[in-house]
């Protein structure tokens, strides 16, 4: 008797260790996943608030290039800054002699998404603006003058 009872406390104490360091292994993988789970909704809040901020950036833009065409203010607006070539001064030039328009650098931090849409969706409605007024070719037609190729 005394063999079985040994033989039953190994098996007890053997059986403890295994659920004491599965139970530990269970909180250890639960405490993961829930930091991977957490990670995940950062990223997704991350995301979501990025694309919020791109929407209110183009929507910036959007309605300043309207309001600058209503008040008859034609300007096509650069971000960020980028070297020129050699021909670009004499298409700005070209723009403001026949079309009147404009050319805004626009000056801020150098890697702004924000700004960077901005600047992308006041230029695409201003350019329709611009083409609805001089000619659906009149920008290439004036960058093809200032290269030299006409």
């Amino acid at each position: 008797m005394r063999r079985c009872n040994v033989a039953n406390l190994a098996t007890t104490a053997l059986v403890a260790a295994c659920l004491l360091s599965t139970t530990g292994c269970w909180q250890v993988v639960r405490a993961r996943t829930m930091n991977v789970a957490a990670a995940r909704a950062e990223e997704k809040a991350a995301a979501e608030a990025q694309r919020a901020m791109v929407a209110a950036a183009q929507a910036r833009g959007t309605t300043a290039a309207q309001q600058d065409a209503g008040r008859d203010v034609l300007k096509l607006k650069e971000y960020p800054p980028l070297p020129a070539p050699a021909w670009h001064q004499k298409y700005v030039a070209l723009l403001k002699e026949r079309c009147n328009v404009e050319w805004e650098v626009v000056q801020g931090p150098a890697d702004s998404v924000a700004l960077r849409e901005e600047v992308i969706a006041y230029n695409a409605v201003m350019r329709a603006e611009i083409e609805r007024r001089f000619g659906a070719d009149i920008l290439l037609k004036l960058q093809i003058e200032a290269e030299g190729k006409k």
